[in-house]
């Protein structure tokens, strides 16, 4: 019995750090999103300007 709960305990660790691994790398991929988009948003700016 004590066994099983130990496992138990384990098991939910390695879960809550699996969740915080893929929640950090969510959180990166949309920073990475944000970033290229002022790129992009900034060279268009950037063109419209040279153009004028």
């Amino acid at each position: 019995m004590k066994l099983d709960s130990k496992r138990r305990n384990i098991q939910s660790k390695y879960r809550e750090k699996i969740n915080v691994k893929k929640a950090e790398r969510q959180h990166s991929a949309e920073a990475l999103f944000v970033f290229a988009f002022f790129i992009l948003l900034g060279f268009l700016v950037f063109q419209n300007y040279i153009d004028w």
